[in-house]
């Protein structure tokens, strides 16, 4: 438990912030001063985000001045050399965030770190079995870290930036921190294909704030039926971006991947298949089912023909193309888990373009015909994975929607997004698979993006999941964990999802944080520090602060979404014609209104929402 600082100095706390709120006051009876005042004695009292396990200080001593600091690492077992280089990067970008201005001083506090396994100092060994722990003390002789591990140390290092508060000092000490994550799995899904971003852009509005906030794993969605802007060397030609200057090479990946790592966070790659896959008919038309096919939308139930324009998604026969791509970037990628999505495969597009409605008598059969055609698909799928030493994750639908579990398709050990079916994770998990928790509601942070005046459908999921919403939903609770059903020990935490339909790199850190900040904390402290959003607003507004001064345009904490001046779509919209549904509407109609607009954060944003 965090045990509170002495009442003599909780009253001296109330008094500097009384006389703070004071100066700016308000007309007598305005209640704000007060509020002011108690949010700002929440921050001095408890400046973590995530809250940590325990964390006590008493205000005794004087404030750490962190310029000059001196780090020294002590590695009692494993690779100390490569645990000193990897610490000695994490302990730079963390520098950076304390704001301690000008030149440094020859020599300040010692900054000593004990790591006593070190035999994880590679991406290739990042994992869910990480031990993540550490303990931070902060006194006026300097700085102590011990961690089981280098990741550990490493958020013992983010825990240190928190409290510098970008004043490059640590005051109120002494201070001592001992801390654990509640789930192993904290992460954010990133969608490069319907929208890219540049690699600068990732790291500065994704990675470094998911460092800061203890997050640690990168979901990259790589491609959808947009673009595939990932370098693939066996064949050239299924290099697809929007542009030349809009593309990753395999360097890239590279470079993201040990830049992630060097902040304690993990790279896991999604190839999305045999849905989501119309690009690759730009390279081989012969590779894909009903590409292109209007009206997109099908006219059909359950199974329409694609979710979004364009349509197309790899023939079960083009199963040995898929298995070559995965072989190449299964190598690349150091992560120990590959994701082959497996989400929204439509089965009327491999009917050869044919829509069977929902009522129709045929349909069991139809659904009966082309769910074992993709069990087929997917199990070639998994074996390739297996062969490559990775373990295969997919998205729910494989288990809730198509009873693939237990069979070759769908392996007793694989990992499951839950998306569709979250309160099923308890079933997931009986049936022996690993879990992550990623409902559409509400930890889609794509919902809601839209104009004031945006009609309904423009956005499928609207409202928007607030970081409130974030905030407030457990994965045990939700999930169907009840004591007797479900194995708690294979839930292994949860993702927020930022799919980029509605997005543009302008407004990215915008549009993420600070909610992907509410899941950090749901799913890195403990249960009973997670219960009110309201309590937890003091800190909130502490972290804002520190990212903005890190660089990052933060969204209000009251905001809804709605602040958009236009109706944002897909980059392939921007060129693409006509995109007709059954209604005769075009999906890429909107983006008509901004062709030739600079997509800067001012010329999409509105600026009294933004302020």
């Amino acid at each position: 438990m965090r045990r509170r600082p002495p009442a003599s100095v909780l009253l001296a706390w109330l008094v500097v912030a009384g006389a703070a709120a004071a100066s700016t006051a308000p007309p007598a009876g305005d209640g704000s001063a007060a509020a002011a005042a108690a949010a700002h004695l929440l921050e001095l009292e408890a400046p973590l985000w995530p809250a940590p396990l325990s964390y006590t200080h008493d205000c005794s001593g004087a404030a750490l001045d962190l310029r000059g600091a001196q780090l020294s690492v002590k590695v009692v077992e494993g690779d100390a050399a490569a645990a000193e280089r990897v610490l000695a990067d994490s302990f730079e970008a963390g520098r950076a965030a304390w704001a301690c201005g000008g030149a440094a001083a020859s020599k300040g506090p010692a900054v000593r770190i004990t790591v006593l396994n070190a035999s994880c100092t590679s991406p290739a060994c990042s994992s869910a079995a990480n031990d993540e722990s550490y303990r931070l003390t902060v006194g006026t002789d300097g700085v102590g870290i011990e961690a089981s591990a280098l990741f550990g140390a490493q958020w013992a290092l983010a825990s240190l930036t928190s409290l510098a508060d970008a004043r490059c000092s640590v005051a109120c000490l002494p201070v001592e921190v001992d801390d654990r994550p509640r789930f192993p799995h904290r992460g954010v899904l990133l969608d490069t294909a319907r929208n890219w971003f540049s690699v600068a852009d990732i790291k500065a509005k994704v990675i470094n704030p998911m460092a800061r906030t203890k997050l640690n794993v990168l979901h990259w969605h790589v491609w959808d039926s947009q673009s595939q802007p990932l370098e693939i060397k066996f064949n050239a030609s299924f290099w697809l971006p929007y542009s030349q200057e809009q593309r990753y090479t395999q360097e890239d990946a590279r470079d993201l991947i040990d830049y992630a790592f060097t902040r304690g966070i993990r790279v896991l790659p999604e190839f999305d298949m045999p849905g989501h896959t119309a690009v690759f008919a730009k390279a081989d038309p012969s590779l894909v089912a009903c590409a292109d096919c209007q009206p997109w939308d099908g006219q059909g139930q359950p199974d329409v023909m694609c979710n979004q324009p364009p349509c197309g998604q790899l023939k079960p026969e083009a199963v040995g193309v898929a298995k070559q791509l995965l072989t190449e970037l299964a190598a690349l990628f150091p992560s120990g888990v590959v994701s082959t999505g497996a989400d929204e495969v439509n089965f009327n597009c491999w009917n050869n373009a044919t829509v069977v409605p929902q009522q129709s008598s045929d349909y069991p059969a139809h659904q009966a015909k082309w769910t074992a055609v993709l069990e087929g698909f997917q199990a070639e799928v998994a074996s390739t994975l297996a062969a490559a030493g990775k373990q295969m994750a997919v998205w729910d639908e494989s288990f809730s929607q198509w009873g693939l579990a237990g069979t070759p398709a769908l392996p007793n050990g694989l990992l499951l997004f839950a998306w569709s079916s979250p309160e099923a994770a308890a079933a997931m998990t009986d049936a022996g698979y690993q879990v992550v928790m990623a409902p559409w509601r509400p930890w889609y942070l794509d919902c809601g993006l839209q104009t004031k005046d945006s009609g309904e459908g423009y956005n499928w999921c609207s409202p928007l999941n607030t970081w409130q919403d974030i905030y407030s939903y457990d994965p045990l609770a939700n999930g169907g964990f009840n004591g007797t059903a479900g194995d708690p020990s294979l839930l292994l935490g949860g993702e927020v999802a930022m799919w980029s339909e509605h997005l543009r790199p302008s407004v990215l850190d915008y549009v993420v944080w600070p909610r992907a900040a509410a899941l950090a904390e749901r799913l890195w402290s403990p249960a009973e520090e997670t219960q009110d959003a309201a309590a937890a607003e003091g800190r909130l507004r502490a972290l804002m602060r520190q990212l903005g001064a890190a660089g990052l345009r933060v969204s209000p904490l009251d905001w809804q979404g709605t602040d958009f001046k236009f109706e944002l779509l897909p980059q392939w919209c921007d060129t693409a014609g006509p995109q007709l549904d059954s209604a005769g509407a075009d999906y890429c109609g909107p983006a008509t209104s901004y062709r030739g607009v600079p997509l800067t954060f001012e010329n999409l944003v509105e600026a009294s929402e933004a302020a």
